[in-house]
């Protein structure tokens, strides 16, 4: 199929975005696409059972099935499991969470891979349904990763569900991914790495291996400081990371209280990267203990907002979300919505009238905008002076196997694209330039910094 066929049928997208939430006029180009299978594309794993444009039902069904509700065990069971109607048998279910296993409506985690090895649903060897604890909206969590994805961060996705065991209605679930190889693979160069999860009160040997060795995490607890992390971490999402943190207003967050965060190093770019997890206390923070600034990195004495230019980059990103992360007629949309869905389920379960988180989002997006120009921050304009089809994907080789075709420069044989510049001068690319095979997270990946791409 040729390149304008390609694009006429749908199967790839070239669209500039022009950010109709940037309060600046600001101009984002993302370059999307869809339906093609080459590198820079992962395996689209989760895609219906994440649709969240319909309450999904889930039955759990076993004759030996223990009363979860009664005991909290880290030990799986055998169950089948009906999702939408397709039957899945034989697949390991059990009791989730800390303080949230605490209700009455506990937490669930399911693995379909438990008992077959390399079982999947829907491409997926897991998935967690959360309770959506001490959350009278039953959306915060939901609400959460949303912004980090739309921000530009890998971030678990979501949909809701009705769920039943042995045919007892358990309540409406918020189906959420679950952080794993699976996972990485969609997110990351290279699924090969080693992943750590992050205990309350991160410290020394408390970190918790769950995939590859402690190696790279031994490296970095011994030799960083404070002046060196960008030696060891993907600085420009960690800044990012820390800032959301702070903007959804979540003090049990890595940015606040060193909890529910995974860290995941990343082997090609040998950099460690930071993981949010679990937000059922996003938008709950009282403005008098929610500072601008997180309480630091790891080690705890090593807090990177002394150093200068640190401060400086993460200032800049706090200002850069700012403009668009909690826009007023987005976040009333996306809410509202969820408001909608959990609420047309037909088993009596109502969500609050979201009107106060509303509010709490508007009005902490104005806070800490106050609080930048108190600080006497100078915000940077972010305002793109390209037009529309200045930049374009030129060339595409879905496949390249090294012998029909280039080789990538990094010596592997995957496929490529080129992008061409229309326009009649130099266009470099930086940090706000990125490239996706996801319409729902157009930031998926950044172009690097100073690309210059000739006309």
């Amino acid at each position: 199929m040729k390149f304008d066929e390609l694009i006429s049928s749908g199967k790839l997208r070239i669209m500039e975005a022009v950010n109709k939430d940037l309060r600046r006029n600001t101009t984002i180009l993302f370059l999307i696409l869809y339906g093609i299978n080459i590198t820079l594309s992962a395996q689209r794993n989760g895609t219906r059972i994440f649709d969240n444009s319909f309450l999904h039902e889930i039955h759990f069904e076993s004759d030996s099935l223990v009363d979860l509700w009664n005991e909290i065990s880290p030990n799986y069971v055998m169950v089948d499991v009906t999702i939408d109607g397709d039957l899945v048998d034989s697949v390991g279910l059990r009791i989730k969470g800390f303080t949230s296993a605490g209700s009455t409506q506990k937490p669930l985690k399911i693995d379909i891979n438990e008992y077959v090895s390399g079982k999947k649903y829907d491409g997926l060897k897991k998935f967690d349904l959360h309770n959506n604890f001490k959350d009278p909206y039953l959306q915060r969590e939901a609400v959460a990763y949303n912004l980090y994805r739309r921000a530009g961060l890998p971030s678990p996705r979501t949909s809701y569900a009705n769920v039943f065991v042995d045919g007892e209605y358990r309540g409406l679930y918020s189906i959420t991914e679950e952080i794993d190889r699976t996972f990485l693979k969609s997110n990351f160069p290279s699924d090969k790495g080693s992943l750590y999860k992050g205990p309350t009160g991160f410290s020394g040997n408390a970190i918790e291996l769950k995939e590859g060795t402690l190696k790279e995490f031994k490296n970095f607890e011994f030799n960083s400081t404070a002046s060196n992390l960008g030696d060891f971490v993907n600085l420009d999402d960690y800044m990012k990371q820390l800032a959301v943190d702070i903007i959804i207003g979540d003090w049990d967050s890595y940015a606040c209280n060193r909890h529910n965060f995974y860290i995941y190093y990343e082997p090609k770019t040998e950099k460690l990267n930071f993981l949010n997890w679990d937000h059922n206390y996003a938008f709950t923070a009282k403005e008098e203990n929610m500072d601008l600034y997180p309480i630091g990195t790891y080690p705890s004495y090593s807090n990177f907002i002394e150093v200068p230019i640190y401060k400086s980059q993460y200032e800049q990103t706090m200002c850069e979300l700012l403009t668009y992360l909690l826009e007023p007629s987005y976040i009333t949309e996306l809410i509202r919505d969820n408001f909608k869905m959990i609420n047309s389920n037909d088993h009596g379960v109502l969500a609050e009238d979201p009107k106060a988180l509303l509010d709490y989002i508007v009005g902490r997006s104005q806070r800490l905008q106050d609080t930048l120009t108190n600080l006497g921050v100078h915000c940077e304009d972010i305002t793109y002076p390209y037009n529309s089809n200045d930049l374009v994907i030129n060339e595409i080789t879905p496949i390249s196997d090294g012998h029909n075709g280039e080789p990538e420069l990094i010596g592997s044989t995957g496929g490529w694209i080129e992008i061409y510049n229309n326009a009649t001068s130099d266009i470099t690319l930086d940090k706000r330039f990125y490239l996706s095979n996801d319409r729902n997270f157009p930031k998926k990946w950044n172009f690097p910094n100073g690309v210059i791409i000739a006309p």
